[in-house]
This record gives structure tokens, C-alpha cells and sequence, in this order.
């Protein structure tokens, strides 16, 4: 069977992303693309996966409930879970790092919505979600192990908030599930050598969900981040 997953995409919590990004449009323009696999990675929160969760269940799509963690040093990784539980768990624990929390002026940096599965606002919050954990990348490796989730450096050849330009190289032998090429970076995979890699949409508003996507064929259909990336290594794929 053919996987089609976009595995970077954020919702209305996230202050960067538009309020137009509710769980039912998501899935809706998803499906709309044909994917087979979908993520929810907000900015240091889970709070949307719920919701998420639900709807994909209903339109049989794949769901990986996940979350874009900005490390200490500055570094965007992408984790995902085995279970809401689980990620509603470590969304606590990732939120509860944020201190002191910075006041959030939404007008100016974005609003961040918890929404029902109707698009209806349930919260707002009002402290930013969009800065710094206290957790190292080192940290986080060991916080993604202890909740069974699989890690993913984001965008690792982006000039902001990637391991390259914070750290200045990827880090050999670690315990990276895969790493992520953005969409206009794809022509530079040739510089990334031993990890398997995904590409996704990475999408802020509607119109980009599943304009970017990996793409390779399985034997079976993987329900997991676990069975999806133990596919990497040896697939023939391709990101569109």
C-alpha cells in the first residue's frame, strides 16, 4: 500500500499557525489530499491532540499525536507519541518548563486556541508557547524515551531553530528516530548521511497541509510512529 504522511503540521494553539487551523479542517483538507497519515506538532503543547485524534479516527486516517519542542538551546525537534495519553502527559510536563511564563500579547504574537471538534474556541491561553524549554537536546532524548515516543530533529538544514545552524552539525550516533528536510531543502538531502529522513508541510494555514509529504510503500499499514519509522531505513520513498 502507498503511505502518504504529513507529519509536521500545526494547529490554532500554536500562536504562528492561523485560527483557520481547527482539528475538523485539518483532517478535512488532509483527506481532501489524500493523505494516509497525519500529526499534530503544536509549539511545546498537546492540548489539540484529543480533538485531533477523534476526527482522523473518524475519516480513517492515521494519527501520530505529537508536539514541537524547542529545546534550551534553541533547537526545534519533533516528538511523537504512542498514545494521547502519553502525549497529553508530556505536553504537561513540556508546559510546566516554560518558566517563568512569558505573558502573551495575542494581538501582536498570535493567539493559541484549544478547540472542540467543532472548531469552537474552549480556551485561550494566555502566557507564549513559542519559547525555550529548559530541556537540553540531550534532555529531551532521554524525556522521548521515558514516554516510548519517537524523536525527530525539525527542518535540520534551515538557517533558524534547526541542530545545524544552533549547534552547527548533526550529531552522529544519536538516538534520532529520523530527521526532517523542509520542503526547499529536499534537493540537499545528499548532505545528510546516516539517519533516514522525512520531509512534511510543516503547514501554519489550510492551504499547505499535504502539499509536502513522505511518500513510500509499505506491506502493511503502520499505526504507529514506531512501525512507521522502522520503515525509513529500508524504504524506496520519495518526499513530494
Amino acid at each position: 500500500m502507498n503511505i502518504r504522511a504529513d507529519l509536521h503540521i500545526h494547529s490554532c494553539l500554536s500562536p504562528c499557525a492561523s485560527l483557520d487551523m481547527g482539528p475538523r479542517d485539518i483532517v478535512a483538507q488532509a483527506c481532501e489530499r489524500n493523505l494516509t497519515h497525519l500529526a499534530l506538532t503544536d509549539h511545546n503543547s498537546t492540548r489539540n491532540c484529543v480533538v485531533m485524534a477523534e476526527l482522523c479516527a473518524e475519516a480513517g486516517l492515521v494519527f501520530f499525536p505529537g508536539m514541537e519542542v524547542t529545546t534550551s538551546e534553541e533547537i526545534h525537534v519533533l516528538l511523537y507519541f504512542p498514545s494521547v495519553a502519553e502525549a497529553l502527559r508530556a505536553g504537561k510536563e513540556i508546559e510546566a518548563s516554560l518558566s517563568p511564563r512569558v505573558p502573551l500579547r495575542a494581538e501582536q504574537m498570535g493567539y493559541e486556541a484549544v478547540v472542540d471538534r467543532e472548531n469552537n474556541v474552549c480556551e485561550l491561553l494566555d502566557w507564549y508557547l513559542s519559547v525555550s524549554t529548559t530541556y537540553s537536546l540531550n534532555d529531551l532524548s532521554r524525556f522521548a524515551t521515558s514516554f516510548g515516543a519517537c524523536i525527530v530533529p525539525a527542518h535540520i538544514l534551515k538557517p533558524l531553530f534547526s541542530i545545524t545552524s544552533q549547534l552547527g552539525f548533526l550529531l552522529p550516533n544519536a538516538p534520532y528516530d529520523a530527521v526532517e528536510i523542509s520542503h526547499g531543502n529536499r534537493h540537499r538531502a545528499g548532505e545528510v548521511s546516516g539517519y533516514p529522513w522525512i520531509t512534511s508541510s510543516d503547514s501554519h494555514y489550510l492551504d499547505d497541509i499535504g502539499k509536502c509529504f513522505t511518500e513510500f510503500h509499505a506491506d502493511t499499514l503502520p499505526k504507529t510512529p514506531r512501525e512507521f519509522f522502522a520503515y525509513l531505513p529500508r524504504r524506496g520513498s520519495k518526499g513530494v
